[in-house]
């Protein structure tokens, strides 16, 4: 299963985040059904369902995630699961201690692989550099995590 996230207020052709002030996602299935909605503010980001029901949320507790050690809480359903926080290292890689998953992206933030504490592929997002917007392609191993994988 794969998932397209496309940005639909594109006004910038550089962005060098996938979620910046101010922008507006949206996410197709491959029958192109759009399934949720993705607000992004300069701290928050909030996915919505079909019915602009809100299902999740990430909240970062720092002014930006560039910063050594910075971490963001997630909320599914209104549930605290935990933080998703850098290393600290150079590669930037975040982990997700709720279930102990790791990110890891590319240098210039286009390409993250999602991987389990035993290193196994959970997913990948590549950016699609010649689309008209700002889109992303989700895959997904377990269609179950496909919400947790958007809010990271």
């Amino acid at each position: 299963m794969r998932y397209l996230i496309q940005q639909q207020n594109f006004s910038d052709l550089t962005l060098k985040r996938l979620f910046s002030l101010g922008n507006h996602y949206a996410v197709f299935d491959e029958q192109n059904n759009k399934i949720y909605t993705i607000d992004g503010t300069y701290r928050t980001l909030s996915v919505y369902n079909t019915n602009k029901t809100l299902v999740g949320f990430i909240k970062r507790s720092q002014a930006t995630y560039d910063l050594p050690h910075s971490s963001a809480k997630i909320y599914l359903g209104g549930k605290y699961l935990g933080d998703v926080r850098t290393d600290g290292s150079v590669a930037r890689k975040w982990i997700f201690d709720y279930n102990r998953w790791n990110i890891d992206r590319d240098f210039i933030d286009y390409d993250y692989v999602v991987r389990d504490a035993e290193n196994e592929v959970i997913a990948d997002a590549k950016r699609n550099p010649l689309g008209s917007r700002s889109e992303y392609t989700l895959s997904p191993c377990k269609e179950k995590d496909t919400l947790l994988l958007i809010l990271l």
